[in-house]
């Protein structure tokens, strides 16, 4: 999971406005301005740029789907491969931990 910060002085919204948030995403760091996504320029492909919260919330949702995977296979194998049921229960824990930064 990523985590946000108040935003400094001088540090700008994609679209030029000043940012009252800073959001910590895996690719770097992005100041947001607060102003919901139809306020937002469009990207140039006629659809609103999306917000910070919108690519952290599309993060989360993929760590989910890997970690829901993850425990799946360990559930498939518990009986007939403890030793690699654990080690998918490590990955997930490993996914969990990285995106819970």
């Amino acid at each position: 999971m990523t985590a946000g910060r108040p935003a400094r002085p001088g540090e700008r919204c994609k679209c030029g406005r000043p940012a009252v948030a800073v959001f910590l995403a895996e690719h770097g760091d992005v100041p947001w301005c607060g102003i919901p996504d139809a306020d937002v320029p469009a990207t140039g492909n006629g659809r609103p740029e999306r917000s910070p919260a919108d690519h952290i919330l599309e993060e989360l949702v993929h760590a989910l789907g890997r970690i829901a995977v993850l425990l799946s296979d360990a559930s498939a194998v518990w009986y007939s491969d403890r030793e690699k049921a654990k080690q998918l229960v490590d990955q997930a824990l490993v996914v969990a931990n990285r995106e819970g930064r």
